[in-house]
């Protein structure tokens, strides 16, 4: 049988929830066909990232955490397959897939509220109900929500909660996943970068348990995240970096290391004295090397993050860019070292520092690895890290005296 579902929700982030949850319910493949959203409104529109290399809806990470595998792309014989199985078929409008010819076609739609969504089908009512958590995830109505019985705890997430909520979920998602398993009580507090600079990084960010990096297409998101990452490791506030958040946190160090303000993201400032993130490769044509889908990763011997990833490691990889080689070396002055290579070695992969209560990055996504349940273990070990609150004060007043406050 072949479902075909309509799903005209204008933000990214919801896109394909309910058909996911319905696709998981009847244990079908869960396929989408010409899905497209304004990059210009949602810069992070389209960033999930399958296994395979495909760059996808980001709303279609709720098939990855429905366990469905990464389908591809319908193809023309998509009828005949559903004669053998079933497919749920997913678009933005029913005017993109002709069904005139179809047999055994049923079509629904998914109506969407605030924080709920129904999945209809005409003249039969309502099919699936479901709910989004404050964590932005999607479940059926039928489950209860989650218990938290642990200590409470604030995580200061560089990143407007519309971002979150609207167009990319993964990041929210997985620490929800993580908190669940620790049985913390977590609050999420959004700070957009584009607010964050070294004037007023204290009075933001100071309180929290956690700051954690995201990634993001925007670029313009960098400077208050390298602001952010600079203030976490002074103040020794545990920090987690992912893809452009690494950047990000290297792009503070490397500041600080080399006592310069001119050192920058090549893809933010083009005219930087320094690049801290440059092009992976650029090929004769020009274009750069677009490092997408699951790829091993070499991990450093006794380094934190092997013991968090254990021996062998693989990572959701979307990007173009990467670490200045020629950094490594100052980075290491401050004591900040690459714990994770490519297969080449010529990619850092993650960064860490041993002395600092929790400072890693990671250029890959382990955020779009986690599912209810199965949090990430990076993620897990970042929350598990957070600094208590009667030590802020103490923190401070031992900074000047500590390895990390470098002027």
């Amino acid at each position: 049988m072949l479902y075909l579902i309509e799903d005209a929700t204008p933000e990214p982030a919801q896109f394909g929830a309910l058909p996911a949850l319905f696709a998981r319910t009847l244990d079908a493949e869960l396929r989408c066909a010409g899905v497209h959203f304004d990059e210009q409104q949602f810069p992070d529109a389209h960033q999930h990232v399958t296994a395979d290399g495909r760059l996808v809806a980001s709303g279609l990470i709720w098939r990855t955490r429905m366990g469905l595998p990464d389908a591809a792309e319908p193809c023309h014989e998509i009828f005949a397959l559903a004669r053998t199985r079933d497919i749920v078929l997913l678009v933005q409008s029913f005017d993109a897939f002709p069904t005139q010819c179809a047999e055994d076609v049923e079509m629904l739609r998914v109506v969407h509220g605030a924080d709920s969504a129904q999945l209809v089908e005409d003249g039969s009512g309502v099919v699936l109900q479901a709910h989004r958590d404050r964590y932005g995830r999607w479940r059926s109505t039928e489950q209860a929500a989650s218990r938290a019985s642990g200590p409470s705890i604030t995580i200061s997430l560089i990143g407007r909660e519309c971002d979150q909520h609207q167009q990319y979920p993964a990041t929210l998602a997985a620490l929800g996943d993580a908190a669940d398993a620790l049985g913390f009580d977590l609050e999420v507090r959004f700070i957009a970068p584009q607010e964050i600079d070294r004037d007023n990084a204290e009075t933001l960010l100071a309180d929290a348990h956690g700051i954690l990096l995201p990634d993001g297409a925007d670029v313009a998101r960098a400077a208050g995240q390298i602001e952010a990452a600079r203030f976490s490791w002074l103040a020794s506030i545990p920090v987690v970096g992912l893809s452009l958040g690494m950047q990000s946190m290297a792009t503070a160090i490397a500041r600080l290391a080399l006592k310069s303000d001119e050192i920058s993201m090549m893809l933010a400032h083009p005219a930087a004295g320094l690049a801290s993130v440059d092009p992976i490769h650029v090929g004769e044509d020009g274009v750069l090397l677009h490092r997408l889908g699951l790829r091993p990763i070499t991990l450093a011997p006794r380094s934190r993050i092997a013991a968090i990833l254990g021996a062998q490691a693989n990572i959701l990889c979307n990007h173009r860019y990467r670490l200045n080689p020629a950094l490594e070396a100052p980075l290491a002055t401050l004591g900040v070292t690459v714990s994770a290579h490519d297969e080449s070695g010529s990619i850092a992969d993650a960064i860490e520092a041993d002395k600092h209560p929790f400072f890693v990055g990671m250029q890959g996504h382990p955020e779009r690895s986690s599912r209810d349940g199965a949090p990430h273990p990076l993620l897990m070990r970042f929350c598990k890290r957070r600094r208590a609150v009667h030590n802020l004060i103490r923190t401070h007043r031992k900074r000047a005296r500590t390895p990390f406050d470098v002027k």
